[in-house]
């Protein structure tokens, strides 16, 4: 993934913030390929994520049966592109904090299990506090649930 893209996708979620912020944080994720952003999806504490994604209370705290996570951004951009496979895209998640920096977006395990690894993408970003990285490990930590 070039720099240049990765700058867009910094620069669209700073300027959706403004808008489509409904809660602490704000993330988006952004489906590119060759060279430009074809989806973006944001968070929505306002809107639930559907009952099929299964998303489970990953805290431990009590009352996790009656856990219903709001819509994340990368279900929001899983609905936007209608696409079983995002083979062909790279996927990149940013979050801006209330200061305007970059933050991390390190997807939780609820959004890597139940859509960006069944979905899976070409490759895979997330912001982090330094910048943006590329997390290989991602996945491997998922298989021996050192994330959950």
């Amino acid at each position: 993934m070039n720099r240049r893209l990765l700058l867009k996708c910094i620069e669209l979620c700073r300027t959706l913030k403004c808008t489509h912020q409904t809660g602490r944080a704000f993330h988006i994720s952004c489906a590119c390929t060759k060279n430009r952003i074809v989806a973006v999806g944001w968070n929505d504490y306002g809107r639930l994520a559907p009952p099929k994604y299964k998303y489970v209370n990953t805290k431990g705290d009590k009352g996790s049966n009656d856990y219903v996570a709001s819509r994340h951004s990368e279900l929001h951009l899983l609905q936007r592109l209608g696409e079983p496979d995002w083979s062909a895209y790279e996927i990149v998640n940013v979050r801006i904090d209330n200061k305007g920096k970059v933050a991390c977006a390190r997807p939780c395990a609820n959004c890597l299990k139940a859509i960006v690894r069944p979905m899976n993408p070409k490759h895979f970003y997330y912001s982090d506090d330094l910048g943006l990285v590329q997390p290989s490990t991602l996945f491997v930590e998922l298989e021996t649930n050192t994330i959950l």
